[in-house]
């Protein structure tokens, strides 16, 4: 079945259909609408602001590479960028540092150390967060459990209703 049309003189009349009349000798135009007849719509307010970082999960292997390269071609580091890798537990934060020894590796990966990994205790085929914070030229790794501890302790404190 086809919708029926709404027709709306360019005064807004709707008085008559021109198909009930002669266009030729109509005293002003009529023009055929698909406006929706009934309650407005309600407005919604202003999106939030576009996030300035970049976020994935990614997996860790047994030599502490880390899987996902996006985060890294999100804030531009090329291979071989020199970093330093701070842990502050339960964070680890990267950041880019001329006299460091650690270094993007040559494919365009990040390389947790032993001792990072130990620390966290993070293995081989675990997750991670990574946020690349486009704005602060930083990467922010943290697992996954700690995501979990904010989002229980934020459940506890908030009343929804």
């Amino acid at each position: 079945m086809i919708p029926a049309l709404n027709w709306i003189s360019s005064s807004g009349d709707t008085s008559h259909n021109p198909a009930s009349c002669n266009e030729l000798h109509c005293s002003e135009p009529r023009v055929a609408t698909n406006r929706p007849i009934g309650l407005p719509l309600a407005q919604f307010p202003n999106r939030l602001k576009p996030s300035t970082s970049y976020s994935v999960m990614t997996t860790i292997d047994v030599n502490g590479r880390l899987a996902d390269r996006s985060p890294l071609q999100a804030l531009a580091w090329a291979p071989g960028l020199s970093i330093s890798i701070r842990l502050m537990a339960p964070l680890i934060v990267i950041v880019p540092d001329a006299a460091s020894q650690e270094h993007v590796t040559n494919q365009g990966h990040i390389r947790l150390s032993a001792s990072v990994r130990h620390v966290l205790q993070i293995t081989s085929g675990d997750r991670l967060y990574m946020t690349a914070a486009t704005g602060a030229d930083q990467l922010t790794i943290c697992p996954p459990s700690v995501l979990d501890e904010f989002v229980k302790r934020l459940q506890q404190e908030t009343t929804w209703t």
